[in-house]
């Protein structure tokens, strides 16, 4: 039998404690006696070998508007409810910016992006922080101008001592496509068409044509329509909106 050291203090090897804050002592009392488990504990964040972590879009569009929101919905693994999801688009110019992101929930999400100006995007989301972090993968969108179809704007213009109404607005249609102009006349019920205008490079359009339909020879309310067709019955093609001009 060994006898015990006559001075257990002195006897007892150093060793390394970690204490309440995380920090590591030396101290040469047993671990009992200090009631701290001598093992480091497991670095928040790492990652588990049996986890595998993924982030997926599920459903994107594949075209787009300039400066209007698409939603962008996927699904992730290994990530727990609360991790942010971040969205990054790459334009034409070959830069990726940050689209904004969402929560994820139940291994489940959906964020709204938005594209700057027309043109071949791609999108990419990201999950996660090091050293589990995720990207999804890249998936190609086409932007298209911003849609626009604004409220025709109705001047009085004369020709040869008779005035007439001009029509003037944007429309999203593609340069060269022609636009209706409806007019509906002081006791008409049914519009008329009273021609067409040529869609311009910059999407804008002018009607300013002398027509016995924009003629203003009556008292009364002048609607006007724009349309892409030229039906009398389906004349709210591009837009809804109706101007009034009273002739006094």
């Amino acid at each position: 039998m060994i006898a015990g050291p006559a001075n257990a203090t002195e006897a007892l090897p150093t060793q390394a404690v970690v204490s309440t804050d995380g920090t590591q002592e030396l101290t040469n009392e047993s671990p009992e006696a200090n009631n701290v488990d001598v093992v480091a504990p497991k670095t928040l964040g790492a990652a588990d070998s049996a986890v595998q972590y993924s982030v997926t879009i599920t459903n994107i569009p594949a075209q787009a508007r300039a400066a209007s929101q698409v939603m962008v919905r996927g699904a992730s693994k290994g990530f727990s409810d609360g991790n942010w999801v971040n969205a990054w688009i790459t334009g034409p110019d070959g830069i990726q910016r940050s689209a904004g992101g969402n929560w994820v929930r139940a291994g489940k999400f959906a964020l709204p992006v938005s594209f700057p100006s027309a043109g071949k995007y791609t999108v990419q989301l990201s999950l996660g922080a090091y050293p589990e972090e995720q990207y999804s993968q890249i998936m190609p969108v086409t932007v298209t101008k911003a849609a626009y179809n604004t409220k025709p704007v109705l001047t009085e213009d004369g020709h040869n001592g008779k005035r007439y109404l001009h029509v003037a607005g944007m429309t999203d249609l593609a340069a060269g496509k022609k636009v209706y102009v409806l007019v509906s006349r002081p006791g008409h019920l049914l519009p008329q068409v009273a021609g067409t205008a040529t869609v311009a490079a910059d999407g804008s359009y002018l009607f300013d044509s002398a027509s016995a339909a924009t003629l203003l020879d009556k008292d009364g309310y002048y609607t006007v329509n724009v349309s892409r067709t030229s039906s009398p019955l389906t004349p709210l093609g591009i837009s809804a909106y109706y101007n009034k001009v009273y002739r006094g």
